[in-house]
């Protein structure tokens, strides 16, 4: 009898209906983003080797209600020059990629851009090839790319080698220097 006293009120007020199955969806989602973000982040910790002796830095401006800014190039070549902190300290961002070969058509995808200091902090050799070294990041040097465990696989096949091929991001030739490990995702890391 409820069952069914619960169905006609559905029926009955359709609007109200979608609201309540609506607002449930987004609690729920909600939530587990949440969760996973706090389980990855506080309770497993980073995927690198001393992820303990991590960390992100920002900067912020109160006046303006902001938290967190992103460093400018200016002021983080002032913080490295003046730190004693810290072991190395690097930057990295988030870049959209067109990424293409010879005769196929590009594809978008997620990336990351990091300093070879940034790179060296987080401590993870690539499977395949070798990792970002020193002058890989300074300007004039021979453009280079290291690519992701998965788009290796699904792109290129597993096929070891593209190492030492030149493909074109973002509209740039670029050597391939490596393959990272399955699970690499960095600045934006994988859930499992």
């Amino acid at each position: 009898a409820d069952l069914r006293s619960g169905v006609r009120m559905l029926v009955k007020y359709p609007t109200l209906s979608v609201v309540a199955v609506l607002t449930l969806g987004l609690g729920i989602g909600l939530s587990t983003t949440v969760f996973c973000v706090v389980n990855g982040g506080l309770f497993k910790g980073l995927p690198f080797p001393d992820a303990d002796r991590i960390v992100a830095l920002v900067a912020t401006n109160p006046s303006q209600n902001k938290d967190e800014i992103p460093i400018s190039v200016q002021d983080l070549a002032i913080w490295q020059s003046r730190q004693t902190a810290f072991e190395k300290m690097g930057a990295y961002g988030f870049v959209a990629v067109n990424l293409s070969a010879e005769g196929e058509r590009p594809e978008r995808i997620n990336g990351g851009q990091l300093t070879v200091q940034a790179f060296e902090a987080l401590g993870v050799q690539p499977r395949l090839g070798r990792g970002l070294r020193d002058g890989d990041d300074r300007p004039g040097a021979d453009p280079v790319i290291l690519l992701g465990h998965e788009l290796w696989r699904d792109r290129y096949n597993s096929s070891p080698a593209v190492v030492g091929q030149s493909i074109r991001a973002n509209g740039v030739q670029r050597t391939v220097i490596g393959v990272m490990p399955e699970r690499f995702a960095f600045p934006i890391l994988h859930a499992a």
